[in-house]
């Protein structure tokens, strides 16, 4: 399902700033981008105007428009635009309804009456997608932080949405349950074909996890200043650092070996600087 942004801008009421101005974007189906940002520069507001929060119910002077597939967002109740646009938080915590794994990926599929045999097929899936099978029957509070925030994306998942919106999932994991997640994410969209909007800022454990087969959209003061392949944002630690991120080590090392006469070409990976130094050390300066 793609994602239409035309002349998008939103204020809060009472507030005198635009949170996000003159947005213009389109996500394809099936894309994964990358949201990036420094803090308070229209990101979170920017993904909450994708399923119709942003003016269904967090409400404020809302101009341009947003399309969901077919759905326009300010004439779509949030209700119908939820069964295909899910929304995984930063904490967890605030989307459990149950108490247990097993029930916190069966409760949306039973309020869609799918037939039981269906929720079994699904249940297993994704406990099986996340890697906690053997923590089907465990009580939700048993589970660490990384755990804890796989199930809430599997809780989603499950249902299988055209579209899934994530607010800074990783904030609060470690480098190992990050990087799964960022795995998980890969094969939702290889497998399933889902379109993902993900905020984020752990630029080398995503390009390493994921590759560089992803948008950025990188925002600051609430304009869009650069919507790009991921080659294209990371490869320059100029540019990297212009939009309010640190660029990836390998490509630092990059510019360096640039400014000495040394050229290996723009790698964004540590398998893709490796092997375009093997090539200079070798005497071929392509990547």
């Amino acid at each position: 399902m793609e994602i239409a942004v035309h002349d998008l801008s939103f204020r809060y009421k009472r507030s005198e700033e635009w949170a996000v101005r003159d947005i213009n974007t389109h996500i394809a189906q099936g894309e994964l981008a990358l949201v990036v940002g420094p803090g308070g520069s229209g990101k979170s507001t920017f993904l909450y105007c994708l399923n119709g929060l942003i003016p269904g119910f967090i409400k404020g002077d809302f101009q341009g428009t947003v399309t969901v597939g077919d759905m326009d967002t300010q004439a779509t109740p949030i209700s119908t635009i939820t069964r295909d646009v899910a929304l995984v938080f930063q904490n967890p915590e605030t989307q459990f309804f149950t108490t247990s794994v097993e029930e916190e990926l069966a409760l949306g599929l039973e309020n869609v009456a799918l037939p039981p045999s269906e929720i079994e097929q699904r249940v297993a899936w994704g406990l099986d997608l996340i890697g906690l099978t053997r923590y089907r029957f465990a009580p939700i509070y048993a589970l660490s932080g990384g755990q804890k925030q796989l199930l809430a994306l599997a809780s989603v998942v499950v249902a299988k949405p055209q579209v899934i919106l994530l607010d800074e999932p990783t904030a609060n994991l470690d480098p190992s349950s990050s990087e799964k997640m960022y795995r998980v994410l890969r094969q939702v969209r290889d497998t399933l074909g889902t379109t993902i909007v993900m905020i984020d800022h752990k630029i080398e454990a995503i390009l390493e996890s994921i590759g560089t087969d992803f948008r950025v959209l990188a925002f600051k003061e609430g304009c869009l200043v650069l919507d790009s392949t991921a080659r294209y944002a990371f490869s320059d630690p100029n540019l990297t650092t212009d939009i309010g991120l640190r660029p990836p080590a390998v490509s630092e090392i990059a510019a360096a070996l640039e400014k000495s006469g040394h050229s290996i070409g723009l790698p964004t990976t540590v398998d893709e600087g490796i092997t375009a130094i093997c090539r200079l050390l070798n005497g071929s300066t392509s990547l």
